[in-house]
């Protein structure tokens, strides 16, 4: 658990470490290029988010889910659609079948998108990704798939 924030120096850390993630180059082109697809509005910020926390979460979602919890009052539903659709398009994002309903396609975030994604996260709390993390158990998608 992290340590309460009681000092100036605390929420200077805190907010150095937000502004660095959103404000600096990325480690590499193909960061740099996802980072400003999810930073280009606050819609994007707020979608990215809810998509991301669901797939830690092993939340099924589908696109549906995704402007029916955020639209209209983080974004018009079609931004949020074309957000969606302009991650597939970027390899992001990819939808897949549950095996024993076809209608419904959930909505995944791809191996790609999650370490740039974890490489943000860790650079917006100024803590290092571990060396030795596990990517296999991060970037896999529920077992009931």
């Amino acid at each position: 658990m992290d340590k309460p924030l009681k000092t100036r120096n605390d929420f200077l850390r805190k907010t150095s470490s937000i502004y660095d993630a959103l404000s600096l180059n990325m480690p590499s082109k193909e960061h740099e290029e996802a980072r400003k697809f999810f930073l280009q509005s606050t819609t994007t910020r707020i979608t990215i988010v809810y998509i991301m926390k669901n797939f830690f979460e092993y939340k099924l979602i589908t696109a549906s889910d995704v402007y029916s919890e955020l639209s209209p009052r983080h974004g018009s539903k079609s931004s949020i659609v074309n957000f969606i659709s302009k991650g597939v398009k970027k390899d992001y994002f990819y939808f897949h079948k549950k095996g024993d309903d076809n209608r419904k396609k959930y909505l995944f975030p791809t191996e790609k998108f999650t370490k740039i994604w974890c490489a943000f996260l860790s650079r917006s709390e100024g803590v290092p990704l571990d060396k030795n993390i596990n990517w296999k158990q991060i970037i896999s998608p529920p077992d009931f798939l």
